[in-house]
């Protein structure tokens, strides 16, 4: 995109973690902001104390078409959907859908 003539880029994927206070739960949400390519990322989750997770769940938000909206006509056009997350113990790969965000929730049982 440009900005004051400047032309810059977007990173390819953008990256944030948490865990839940008691260290039990990692939170991972990845916004792939590329309109026309998957990625898939590799996640490393090493709790502080505790087994490292052995299971996990991701959900995405998108759209085929990046000026989509909810209205009154169709309110289910951009929904949280299940996404792709393999691994096992400590690592793990998530894909990430073009112009998303896809959120990770990792826990041992």
């Amino acid at each position: 995109y440009k900005d004051d003539g400047k032309t810059l880029s977007l990173p390819k994927i953008d990256v944030v973690a948490s865990t839940t206070p008691d260290g039990k739960r990692t939170i991972v949400s990845a916004v792939n902001p590329q309109l026309d390519r998957e990625e898939t990322i590799r996640l490393h989750i090493k709790p502080a104390s505790g087994p490292p997770p052995s299971l996990a769940t991701a959900a995405v938000v998108r759209a085929l078409d990046p000026c989509a909206v909810n209205d009154f006509e169709d309110p289910d056009q951009i929904v949280p959907r299940d996404a792709l997350i393999e691994g096992v113990g400590e690592t793990w790969t998530l894909t990430c859908a073009p112009f998303s965000l896809t959120t990770a929730t990792f826990s041992a049982e």
